[in-house]
């Protein structure tokens, strides 16, 4: 191979970050909202599955309602049934739109981190690791992320498009 100085091949190669790992705290307001997020997805799914064991025993009054088409009490626990899964529905829906809500504020609080980490210097590389690192962290709290990678993706993507508005 001939000694071609640096550049005559094309344009010099990137050079690698430098390894980093965030190690500090995270900040308050975002480990609120990670929990308060985890805490209701997890409610929701555990009222869904409620609502899907009670739709099963419905389901078995009824078809034991009609073969006892008199039998007060078989009418009595379909009613009840009914009326437990509407409430666990209900319940379902709350727990879903408090996750929303946590997740928006969850938004807000990586916008204003992200925010602080720019105007500290700190290059976006180092961002993108001491985010992934704070949801990867919360994925491991006592109340779990139910979707970690799902949420990893959101954060990453609301720092990028933060750190590079300026």
């Amino acid at each position: 191979m001939p000694n071609v100085p640096p550049g005559e091949w094309g344009p010099e190669p990137a050079p690698t970050p430098e390894p980093f790992e965030f190690k500090g705290e995270t900040p308050p307001e975002m480990a609120c909202h990670l929990a308060a997020y985890a805490r209701h997805q997890a409610a929701a799914a555990r009222f869904d599955a409620g609502v899907r064991a009670f739709d099963a025993a419905r389901l078995r009054h009824r078809i034991a309602a009609e073969g006892l088409a008199r039998d007060s009490e078989a009418r009595r626990a379909d009613r009840l049934d009914r009326r437990e899964a509407a409430q666990a529905r209900e319940a379902a829906q709350q727990e879903r739109e408090a996750a929303r809500d946590a997740h928006r504020r969850l938004r807000e609080a990586v916008v204003a981190f992200t925010h602080r980490l720019r105007s500290e210097g700190v290059p976006p590389y180092h961002v993108l690791v001491t985010m992934t690192t704070i949801v990867r962290r919360a994925a491991h709290d006592p109340e779990p992320l139910p979707d970690p990678d799902a949420l990893t993706a959101d954060v990453i993507e609301w720092s990028l498009a933060t750190y590079y508005a300026g």
